[in-house]
């Protein structure tokens, strides 16, 4: 945090600097106290102190004199307003991850959390926790993804997951507003698409995207015969778990050159099964019951 008067100004390249030998050396002190330094000497700072405090405690032995003038300090910088607003984040992904700061960073590497609240104080998380690469977003909209493409909020992301996702050539728009160059890992759940969404989600730089999970999407006619066509050359896993995908688009699955692929809760025809199973070196199909013809 730059100090009390702009937790969330904008992070500038020096402060960036900082914040990256911080990620680099995430059992290292040092970077740490450096940026504690930087934090106090523009002013006062909450994190700066935090960061110099928590420091100093995982540091003293555990009969230390010192150790409950520290704590009492502790408790105090976090019931900072400056800091509590973490609070609901901390509620949010407890269940999953630890979301408490230790040594001045809340070490999680995943979180959790509505896009409208991740757009406010985005910038907060980036200075709190830095070591974030996986992100789960809910409830979204495509104004709010759109924001947070042009904040930047997806270029250190090696994991990006889009839950429930009111889906329309915008929201592509949105996603592709910025590059993803580390992303390894997409998951798209309960969304609907058309080929034009494909178009502009795809029209995004993935370089690196290696595995692509599908939970409970429907594609409209030719829209999954256009994923195949445009998903990126580097993918090499595909998981489908339920959803709607027109079965003969299904076949398309066999020009991707795939090294796993994984499909729950859905029929396919026999001879599919056989093509994908000797085409696919790791292949999983849960096979169902074939549908029942009505009328």
């Amino acid at each position: 945090m730059a100090n009390n008067a702009g937790v969330f100004d904008p992070i500038t390249a020096p402060e960036r600097a900082l914040l990256d030998a911080v990620v680099a050396a995430p059992d290292d002190d040092g970077p740490r106290l450096v940026y504690a330094d930087w934090l106090l000497s523009r002013g006062p700072s909450v994190h700066g102190q935090l960061i110099a405090v928590q420091c100093e405690l995982a540091a003293r032995a555990e009969h230390d004199a010192d150790l409950d003038r520290l704590r009492a300090r502790e408790a105090e910088l976090l019931a900072d307003p400056l800091l509590t607003w973490l609070d609901a984040y901390i509620e949010l992904n407890a269940p999953r991850v630890g979301m408490r700061p230790s040594r001045g960073f809340v070490p999680t590497t995943m979180f959790t959390g509505h896009a409208p609240r991740v757009l406010g104080d985005h910038l907060g998380l980036e200075r709190l926790a830095p070591f974030v690469t996986r992100l789960r977003l809910l409830d979204l909209s495509w104004q709010r993804v759109a924001e947070l493409g042009e904040r930047g909020v997806f270029d250190r992301l090696a994991i990006l997951e889009l839950h429930d996702a009111p889906w329309g050539a915008r929201v592509g728009r949105a996603i592709a507003s910025g590059a993803l160059p580390r992303l390894t890992e997409l998951v798209l759940s309960e969304t609907a698409f058309i080929s034009a969404d494909i178009d502009q989600l795809f029209a995004v730089e993935m370089p690196a995207l290696d595995r692509l999970t599908l939970e409970d999407c429907a594609f409209d006619q030719g829209a999954f015969t256009r994923l195949v066509e445009r998903v990126s050359p580097s993918l090499r896993r595909l998981r489908i778990d339920k959803g709607g995908i027109y079965e003969v688009e299904l076949a398309k699955l066999l020009r991707l050159g795939l090294d796993e692929l994984r499909i729950h809760d859905r029929w396919l025809p026999p001879i599919l099964i056989q093509q994908l199973e000797r085409a696919i070196p790791q292949c999983r199909i849960d096979r169902v019951e074939a549908p029942i013809a009505l009328g």
